[in-house]
Formats: C-alpha cells, sequence, structure tokens
C-alpha cells in the first residue's frame, strides 16, 4: 500500500482529470495557475491523500461546493466557507490522534489480535473524531442548496452521523451523482464498535463479527464479518474522504476566495477564519512594519506626522464602516480623541455596555495604526445638537496591545478600561462565575483572556 504523497506532477496530473472548467470558478483552466500558485496547491494537497478513489471523490465534493456557492456565492463563502474554515481548525487534534495510532501500526505484531484490536479501535476513531465532524461541510452545502442552512454548529448537530450520510446520499442521487462518496463506512460496522457491550464484536480469526444490535425485550440482530485486512483498507477510505475533503477546501479556497477577494469586510473574514494565529501575527508584523517607518520617519515634524496617521486612520474607519466625526491630536503628550455620533439610545444598562464595546474597537484600530506615538487614546462619544459627551471610553496603552496580539480579550478591556456616561464614571461589573459556565457551553471557540494561560484547570471529576 503506497502512502507517499504525491509529487508536483502526479497532483497535476491528477487535477487535470477533475473537469476544471466545472470545478474551478474565477480560473477557467488549470494553465491559468502561476508557477507560486501550483506550488502552494501542492504543497497545501502533497500531504492529504491516501490510495483508493480519491479523484472521482474530491470531484463530487467540489461539484457540490460549486452547486451551492451558485446559489449566492457571497452568502455561501460568508456563512457557510468561512466559517467552516474555522471549524476545520478546531479538529487539527483529531488528525494529529488518528495520525499517532495509525503509525503504531508498526510497532505492533501482525496477525496478532492485538493487531486486530488496534484496527478496531482505529476505524471507531477514523469514523467519530474526524469523518462525523466532517460531514458538516457536505451537509451544509446540501442545506444551503435547499435554503435550509441556519449556522455552521446547526449543520454539525442537527443530525446524527448516519443520517448525515442518508441526507448528503439523497441530495446526491438527485443530481445524478454515484461516485463512491462513503465507500469504507459502514453503519452496522460503527454501531457494533461504539456499543461493543458483551455482544457487539467478536474476533475469529482473521476476521471480525460485527453485530449491529437493535435494543430491546426482543433484541434485533444485524451483522457483518470483515476480514482484517479489510477492516484497515475500509478506515483508510473512510480517512480518504476526510482528506479529499480538506483537498476540496484548499482548492476552492484558492479558486475562490482568494482569488475573488471582495470588500474589506470579507478579507477580515477570511484573516479570522483561514489565518493560523502564527500567520495573523506575521500579517500584523508586517503592518507593524509599514507604520514604523511613519513613526520614526526623521523628515516628518509632529504635525505632518500627524496628519498622516490620521489620514490613515480615518481610512481604516471608512472600510470598517465605523462612523467618525473628527480626530483631535496632541502627539507631543500622547493624547488622540476620537469623537463619534452616537447611535442609539442608552435606555438601560446592557445598551450602554452593548455601547461601549463598539467603542473599543475605535480604539483598537487607532492603538493599531497610531502605535507608541498615542500613549493616551480615548473616544467620545457627542451630541450633534449640544456638543456634549455622552459617553467617553479610555483603555491603556499596552492593554490594546495584548488585545491586538491576541493575549487578552473583550472582557479584559472592559474590566480595565476606564467608562464615563456624561461626568459620571462608569464600572461594568463581570459576573465571572456565570462567564465561564456560559463559555464552558459554548460551542463557539474559546476567545483569549489575559488571566486563562495560568488558570487552574480543574480535577477531573469522579462521576465522568
Amino acid at each position: 500500500m503506497n502512502l507517499n504523497p504525491p509529487t508536483l506532477e502526479e497532483v497535476a496530473q491528477a487535477l487535470s482529470l477533475l473537469q476544471p472548467e466545472k470545478l474551478l470558478m474565477v480560473r477557467k483552466d488549470l494553465a491559468e495557475l502561476d508557477a507560486e500558485l501550483k506550488t502552494e496547491l501542492h504543497d497545501r494537497l502533497r500531504n492529504t491523500f491516501f490510495p483508493g478513489e480519491w479523484a472521482s471523490r474530491l470531484q463530487s465534493v467540489l461539484l457540490l461546493l460549486h452547486e451551492a456557492h451558485a446559489v449566492d456565492s457571497v452568502q455561501f463563502v460568508a456563512q457557510v466557507f468561512l466559517p467552516w474554515v474555522k471549524f476545520r481548525r478546531s479538529l487539527q487534534p483529531n488528525w494529529q490522534r488518528v495520525g499517532r495510532e495509525m503509525a503504531r501500526i508498526r510497532d505492533i505484531e501482525e496477525g496478532s489480535t492485538e493487531e486486530t484490536e488496534h484496527q478496531i479501535g482505529l476505524y471507531r476513531l477514523i469514523v467519530s473524531d474526524l469523518f462525523d465532524p466532517y460531514l458538516t461541510l457536505l451537509v451544509a452545502c446540501c442545506e444551503f442548496i435547499a435554503g435550509t442552512f441556519t449556522d455552521i454548529d446547526a449543520a454539525n448537530f442537527k443530525l446524527g452521523e448516519f443520517n448525515k450520510v442518508e441526507f448528503i446520499e439523497a441530495h446526491l442521487r438527485r443530481r445524478g451523482d454515484t461516485s463512491p462518496m462513503f465507500k469504507g463506512y459502514n453503519a452496522k460496522v460503527r454501531n457494533a464498535i461504539s456499543h461493543g457491550g458483551s455482544h457487539g464484536y467478536e474476533i475469529e480469526g482473521r476476521t471480525v463479527l460485527f453485530r449491529n444490535i437493535n435494543r430491546g425485550p426482543q433484541p434485533k440482530v444485524s451483522t457483518v464479518r470483515w476480514s482484517v485486512d479489510e477492516l484497515g483498507w475500509n478506515g483508510i477510505l473512510v480517512a480518504e474522504l476526510v482528506s479529499c475533503l480538506d483537498a476540496a477546501t484548499e482548492l476552492f479556497g484558492l479558486d475562490c476566495v482568494q482569488a475573488d477577494g471582495g470588500d474589506f469586510a470579507r478579507l477580515l473574514q477570511i484573516v479570522d477564519a483561514a489565518f493560523t494565529p502564527a500567520q495573523r501575527a506575521e500579517l500584523r508584523a508586517e503592518l507593524n512594519e509599514n507604520l514604523e517607518r511613519i513613526w520614526q520617519d526623521p523628515t516628518l515634524d509632529e504635525k505632518r506626522r500627524g496628519e498622516v496617521l490620521t489620514e490613515i486612520l480615518t481610512e481604516q474607519f471608512r472600510l470598517r464602516d465605523m462612523a467618525l466625526r473628527c480626530i483631535d491630536l496632541s502627539l507631543g503628550g500622547g493624547s488622540i480623541l476620537i469623537a463619534v455620533p452616537p447611535e442609539r439610545a442608552l435606555e438601560n444598562d446592557q445598551a450602554i455596555c452593548t455601547r461601549l464595546l463598539m467603542m473599543t474597537r475605535y480604539l483598537i484600530v487607532a492603538r493599531t495604526v497610531f502605535g507608541p506615538a498615542g500613549t493616551r487614546i480615548a473616544v467620545v462619544e457627542t451630541d450633534h445638537k449640544v456638543e456634549q459627551a455622552r459617553l467617553m471610553a479610555t483603555i491603556p496603552g499596552p492593554l490594546l496591545d495584548a488585545y491586538i496580539a491576541e493575549r487578552a480579550g473583550l472582557i479584559d478591556l472592559l474590566r480595565e478600561g476606564q467608562f464615563n456616561l456624561g461626568h459620571d464614571k462608569l464600572e461594568v461589573v463581570i459576573d465571572d462565575k456565570a462567564l465561564a459556565e456560559f463559555e464552558d457551553q459554548s460551542l463557539g471557540r474559546r476567545f483569549p483572556r489575559k488571566d486563562r494561560a495560568t488558570a487552574v484547570t480543574p480535577p477531573i471529576s469522579s462521576a465522568r
């Protein structure tokens, strides 16, 4: 069994069989990919393929992606594809676990009972930790085409694993796709392994008898018998589909997202979803390098430096659709005052807190642009009729730097910032216990927090 990654030429040859005129949206021919993009594509794909029928499976996945993309390209990328990219990144530890277990096969005696048990456990791991969550992309595409998509988490948890397969297969049949999309997957084997109990499976020489048992007073049993070689190969085929979903994500991203950059909000979403923390750090370093030329340019006096940075900051607010009245500078004292118009009535504490969260965005963007030149940055909401300050927010520069570097979060900004309503000082009170419970129950990613890295891990409950 050859598990070596394909060469650049092999990838190009395989992709040439995938009807690029149907699979590529922006570039209608693979020849349009320049050498740099070809190398990037190869680097992304070379470690994703297993031997088997990946070419036809990859084609089916790409066609499904493009069918969904054709319904509403902007909404599909924003609501389905980019959230999927972020979701997929959370599955990297699962890939690593599966990879470690695959590698361990080399250390187990061939033909032993231990080898069979290992293959059984590996099949279950591949299906539960990779196959099931990766089906989310296919379910989301089918739902988007049908007009029933809500969000990526619902696509993941709305259906059980076998129901996901049935749902996707029904869609593929309607469009006449007969590719072996789910070859290697067997729901009866999966259930027998997951609920082994006393009779789930039995090892008999070089075969395994799997019993899918519908429980009740008179249990109903259906069986599947695989040889150990079939078990191992079917696990590879299931992993291959997951690998094809990875490959399709990379190819679609290169073709439909990067080549069609979209607006600034789309760019920010791409950076948040598709970039790793290390890549975002590199991006910030590159941005800071360009801004440092302005911060340290000896040919610019204080007034001109302030004008240049103010122009950049104003443009950044415009790109983000952030309303602005004016920016007042006193760079000699490191002071920057950003005046913004009020947006809503401050009827209660929740409305005030929501508005303060929005105002922190002005401080974050301003600190990014002015850097160390802005030691004190404040944003003030002024009433356009009487010219009186309504809300004012100030956050220390080092804390803003920590937020920008993803070492702090919005909770930290609210906890340590200085806020005023007219002449009255506001105190933002945070219920840490309720916040911790909310975060524990949330299905989304855990956002940065200053104290998170030093938090003590609670003991594992004995009741678990």
